[in-house]
């Protein structure tokens, strides 16, 4: 445990800003009524001992997987927010370079 955010913390707390962000302004201009929406961003390192410096370990210190999930409540309907992630993430700079790096799960959970 460390005091201070890691930049890995950063990166993937940027991810879920991007996203968010995105979306809520896409909604705005789609006229699209949004009540409450929140992120959930999670990431699995290949072998997280070589990332701490374990003497002895071996393997890729690099992320393997990120989920990142966005909660959403509107009265509109699921299609029309489903499309609106759709497009967002076909358009995010940081989603189009994660997925050369590692599997991303990108979900829309509509409450």
């Amino acid at each position: 445990k460390s005091d201070a955010t890691s930049a890995l913390e950063c990166m993937l707390g940027a991810l879920g800003a991007d996203l968010l962000l995105r979306f809520s302004e896409r909604c705005e201009r789609s006229l699209i009524p949004l009540d409450e929406a929140e992120v959930r961003v999670d990431g699995t390192l290949g072998n997280a001992l070589m990332a701490l410096g374990v003497v002895g370990e071996n393997g890729n210190p690099g992320l393997e997987q990120i989920v990142l999930k966005l909660s959403v409540t509107s009265p509109e309907t699921p299609n029309a927010l489903r499309a609106v992630w759709d497009s967002v993430q076909e358009q995010s700079p940081l989603v189009a370079t994660l997925q050369r790096a590692c599997a991303l799960d990108l979900q829309l959970e509509i409450l």
